[in-house]
């Protein structure tokens, strides 16, 4: 089990989340004005934004319960001092901000496809960008997690097992060793 590391780094960590609600309250401020401006526009047409744009709206469903899962999350983390705070943490603000700009975008496809799929654009490299970013904070869990579940076979060793129950010619010409 870890250690809280200091209390230096647990008040950055608030000071993290401080500074990270005030984009959290213009998140949610630019989705309510972005949905009544959608109704606005659909306000005097029979179809709705779901019959017009069924994949646009799926995709703002999924992204803004991503965004509102990975916000409360942090929130509860921050509140119940748990000793994976400090690695989860920083992971959960980036998956919130990225996820709660494509509910935005989704929702400037809808009112004006143009500037919505330049904003997609930016918000893919953003997404790819924080993932380069994260790339040691994801690797460093994945190595906590192995420690911690040391008997769970990883999703490669599972798939190599089913190759070679089922006798794959792949299964032959690849050799794995468990890490």
């Amino acid at each position: 089990m870890v250690t809280l590391q200091s209390s230096e780094s647990w008040l950055d960590h608030r000071r993290l989340l401080s500074s990270s609600t005030e984009i959290h309250t213009s998140v949610r401020f630019l989705i309510l004005v972005l949905l009544t401006l959608v109704q606005v526009k659909y306000q005097d047409k029979q179809d709705s934004p779901f019959e017009t744009h069924e994949a646009i709206m799926v995709l703002f469903i999924v992204a803004a319960f991503i965004y509102t899962v990975s916000f409360l999350s942090s929130l509860i983390l921050i509140q119940n001092h748990h000793d994976y705070t400090f690695y989860v943490l920083p992971i959960l603000k980036q998956i919130s901000v990225v996820s709660g700009t494509l509910a935005c975008d989704s929702l400037i496809l809808i009112l004006c496809p143009p500037f919505g799929y330049l904003v997609l654009a930016l918000c893919a490299l953003l997404a790819l960008r924080i993932l380069i970013g994260s790339y040691h904070q994801i690797v460093h869990c994945s190595k906590r997690l192995r420690v911690a579940f040391p008997d769970t076979p990883s999703a490669i060793q599972q798939y190599y097992t089913c190759l070679v129950a089922f006798n794959t010619p792949f299964a032959s010409s690849v050799s794995f060793s468990s890490v």
